[in-house]
């Protein structure tokens, strides 16, 4: 696989009422990124409820996103399990649906040793089908990917790259310090307000969950700072702001930036107002205040 860099969508998991795939949406979503310029497409991540669908559901995601992708964009596949033999089993599926690699964080619940964690993760790359990048995601898994760890995977033709959504500025660098003695490693970001800052210190690009709504801008932003249009950077860099205060973060629960963020998808039409339990639907008034806040970007024309 090639360099893996650009824009990557953790793509939302449209789901019906009766909490099964929702297909037609799906190809709307799928439709929607690709014209906006996206390179790739991310699935079954924090931004997708990855750990809440069910099995079935997670393999009839994978494989319909591979056919309506197609060859466009590379298709990534997030692993991450409990159990070894879940994500062995989904591994090999998504290899057989035509993705292009597959992407796991440390199994969570039990808290892991970072020799543990290396020993995990020797075991399951004997038996994937694809190349497999890292996703550090401290806060949900409780335990980050350690530098011994990372140096250790660079010299793993398996694993091709990682993944960083612990938001810790200099864990970042440090990756990408570390991605410098291996060609072609990638180093993707996932905060949306480190983004620029990863490219230009040498990181590779972003799985950023707000491409979903807003794609275009996005993949602006990422050939802006590529070809140093500071202006435009300037620019978009407003913009993305703006987003983040007026529909990522008007709700304050915890997982409010994901409601906030899928309850704008279905105002778009993009997919319908339906959750992965245990996540649930916005209360009115806040619904209200982000249909009202998606009016007015519709009157600035910055969709």
């Amino acid at each position: 696989m090639s360099l893996l860099q650009g824009v990557i969508p953790p793509l939302v998991t449209p789901l019906t009422p009766h909490q099964q795939l929702d297909v037609p949406s799906l190809e709307k979503l799928i439709r929607y990124q690709l014209q906006a310029g996206v390179h790739g497409l991310f699935l079954l991540g924090t931004t997708g409820e990855g750990p809440s669908p069910p099995h079935a559901l997670k393999a009839e995601l994978v494989k319909q996103t591979c056919l309506l992708a197609g060859t466009q964009v590379p298709v990534l596949v997030n692993i991450s399990d409990t159990a070894m033999a879940e994500s062995v089993e989904l591994a090999q599926h998504a290899a057989r649906c035509g993705a292009r690699a597959l992407v796991v964080t440390a199994p969570y619940y039990f808290p892991l040793e970072q020799e543990d964690l290396w020993l995990y993760l020797q075991q399951l790359l004997k038996q994937l089908p694809l190349p497999l990048y890292l996703y550090n995601m401290p806060s949900h898994v409780k335990v980050s990917i350690g530098t011994e760890v990372l140096q250790r995977a660079l010299q793993e033709p398996g694993i091709v790259g990682i993944k960083d959504s612990s938001g810790d500025r200099s864990y970042l660098k440090s990756l990408i310090q570390l991605a410098q003695d291996r060609p072609g490693w990638s180093v993707m970001v996932g905060p949306e307000e480190l983004f620029v800052e990863t490219l230009r210190w040498g990181g590779h690009g972003g799985v950023l969950g707000g491409a979903n709504l807003y794609p275009r801008l996005l993949v602006q932003l990422y050939h802006a700072v590529r070809s140093q249009d500071l202006p435009l950077v300037d620019a978009l860099i407003t913009r993305l702001h703006w987003y983040h205060q007026h529909v990522l973060q008007i709700v304050p629960r915890a997982n409010g930036w994901l409601t906030g963020l899928k309850t704008a998808l279905a105002l778009e039409g993009l997919c319908q107002e339906v959750f992965a339990e245990p996540l649930h639907a916005m209360a009115a008034e806040e619904r209200k205040e982000l249909e009202e806040n998606l009016k007015t970007l519709r009157t600035l024309q910055e969709f």
